[in-house]
């Protein structure tokens, strides 16, 4: 007797709340520019209009190089070389750790230099009470942020590591 359910109910079941999270979402997106371009007016809309693709660029790049590690850290892993997996890792986290502190180090530089590209203004004296992004960077400030991050992304890998050592894979995949 089968008691499976047939693979379209399956897919359905997975399927609604996507498309519910979809729908919210894009009513979330159009309502907030209702409220930009009607409350506060066209530049505040043409202003976040003209940040998203850059939001959108550094979120997958960043998206781009953590699923690139997982994915060698995982070949290494089950090519059993825990030296390559350090290697790995070292790499990916040195050049995040990099490319933050050149980032923070030289914004002053790099939000000029994108406004001209774009040819927009990130914090239009029209709409935001501040013209410019006031940035400081104090290495007593970034040190604890850094070691915090670390010890938070950290802790957060423990209990799915504790519960994925507990999974027989035969077991799991046994009805695959």
């Amino acid at each position: 007797m089968n008691t499976e359910r047939p693979v379209w109910k399956t897919f359905l079941l997975f399927l609604g709340p996507m498309m519910l999270a979809n729908i919210l979402q894009a009513l979330s997106g159009t309502l907030n520019n209702i409220f930009l371009g009607k409350m506060i007016g066209v530049s505040a809309l043409a202003a976040a209009s003209s940040f998203f693709p850059l939001l959108l660029f550094i979120i997958s790049f960043v998206m781009g190089l953590g699923s690139g590690a997982s994915v060698l850290i995982g070949q290494a892993w089950g090519a059993k070389q825990p030296e390559r997996v350090r290697e790995v890792a070292g790499t990916a986290l040195s050049l995040g750790l990099l490319l933050g502190l050149g980032v923070a180090f030289n914004i002053d530089v790099i939000v000029p230099a994108l406004e001209r590209l774009l040819n927009a203004s990130f914090l239009p004296r029209d709409i935001y009470l501040i013209s410019r992004m006031p940035s400081e960077p104090q290495y007593a400030d970034i040190m604890p942020i850094v070691v915090i991050s670390l010890v938070l992304a950290f802790l957060a890998t423990l209990y799915p590591s504790w519960r994925a050592s507990r999974v027989n894979p035969a077991e799991a995949l046994r009805y695959e």
